[in-house]
């Protein structure tokens, strides 16, 4: 009736996982000064871009 399943995972196997994943975390926060700097050049040029298009059509 119930399904039963079991999984096996080693212990290296985990602390890899969740050492990597970490790892990522932590590289992006310490990049979030420039990801944020990135976002705003690029709100800036889309902005820019949209605004040429809306006088175009004006």
């Amino acid at each position: 009736m119930g399904g039963c399943f079991s999984v096996s995972l080693s212990c290296d196997q985990v602390v890899n996982q969740v050492s990597q994943w970490l790892c990522v975390k932590e590289s992006y926060i310490n990049n979030l000064e420039e990801n944020l700097t990135a976002l705003e050049t690029t709100m800036d040029d889309l902005k820019a871009t949209r605004d040429d298009l809306y006088c175009q059509k004006g």
